[in-house]
């Protein structure tokens, strides 16, 4: 495979934010050994239920950020199949969901393929960045560091809000029910679109490795992730990778 190109001049971006922590944040490091980029590869450890690395592919050919994840580049992207976190921990999905992770020079690209057979039941609350009020949505929760500290969290709902956050010092503010796990004050660029339609919603985003900070050593970066459906009018969470029931998780 291609090696990937990208490198920063000494290896590290500006701080993401404040000190605070977040549940989440434990999980994803906890669950989720990392995405490697040069070659970018997702390792998972036991308690994640995967077996080795998954290489995450390099796309050949342009995408066109419109939610649908139609375009040829999107053809040698395996999706990522998830199972329920809540209600039925394990079990397969109600609605079918498959997550995608690429990335080229510039971009890491992640989309949604939310098929729902009962379309005009896709919940979609507000129109306001940073809110999600109870509504579906599909989130993105990468370990920069891979260090189990500090992280960011990327949010969109059908209406193509945007929610992006800063997490640190692994969740020591509280869980999150007491609001003291995130920044919800950080926002960096990053690009989304969805569509809705009979099949169900859809999404794409792009955010650029310029809005990351990251270690660089000799050449790979190593990132936590974990991507994550929530079928709003089931309450139904959906997470790759499997994941069994943790307490103060959501």
């Amino acid at each position: 495979m291609a090696r990937f190109r990208y490198r920063c001049s000494n290896g590290r971006f500006p701080p993401l934010g404040s000190r605070e922590g977040t549940q989440r944040l434990r999980f994803v490091a906890r669950m989720c050994a990392g995405v490697v980029l040069l070659p970018l590869l997702l390792a998972c450890d036991a308690l994640a239920q995967t077996s080795g690395p998954l290489v995450v592919p390099r796309v050949g050919g342009p995408i066109q950020l419109d939610g649908l994840s139609d375009e040829p580049a999107w053809d040698t992207v395996e999706p990522w199949l998830p199972t329920q976190y809540e209600p039925d921990n394990g079990a397969p999905p109600t609605e079918r969901t498959e997550f995608l992770v690429a990335y080229d020079d510039d971009y890491l690209y992640f989309a949604l393929r939310g098929y729902d057979r009962d379309s005009m039941g896709i919940r979609a609350n507000t129109f306001y960045r940073d809110r999600l009020s109870g509504g579906d949505h599909f989130e993105i929760l990468l370990d920069t560091f891979n260090d189990n500290e500090t992280g960011v969290l990327f949010t969109t709902t059908p209406t193509g809000n945007r929610i992006d956050a800063a997490i640190s010092n692994d969740a020591s503010g509280g869980g999150i029910t007491s609001g003291q796990w995130i920044n919800q004050d950080f926002n960096t660029y990053w690009d989304v679109r969805t569509v809705v339609n009979h099949e169900g919603w859809f999404a794409e985003m792009r955010v650029p490795f310029t809005s990351l900070r990251f270690q660089d050593d000799d050449g790979q970066v190593v990132m936590g992730i974990i991507l994550q459906r929530k079928v709003a009018r089931k309450t139904e969470r959906l997470v790759f990778p499997p994941v069994p029931s943790i307490a103060n998780w959501a």
